[in-house]
């Protein structure tokens, strides 16, 4: 009965180390996947007022805001609320 004991407590020192290993593994993954660049083309639209994003005319410049889901906004369109895009997680006005 011991022994089928020290068994159980070795495979879950096992099993917990694989998981400590796996949640880094992943966790590094995320990481690294959110902090590459998101690529522009000149068909994106700002998903506020529905502009292009790229424009050529220099009076029309303005700094875009691009998120990890692909939307993209223009910067004064976006205002303040920049920490999360407003379509993916949009804000509730109670």
């Amino acid at each position: 009965m011991l022994r089928d004991y020290n068994l159980q407590v070795s495979v879950q020192e096992g099993c917990k180390k694989i998981l400590v290993s796996d949640y880094f593994n992943l966790h590094n993954k995320l990481v690294r996947s959110q902090q590459r660049g998101v690529g522009v083309i000149d068909e994106m639209v700002c998903s506020a007022c529905h502009r292009s994003v790229i424009t050529r005319d220099v009076l029309r410049l303005n700094n875009i805001v691009v998120y990890n889901c692909k939307h993209c906004f223009h910067e004064q369109c976006v205002g303040n609320q920049t920490s999360n895009c407003g379509i993916c997680h949009p804000t509730k006005n109670t």
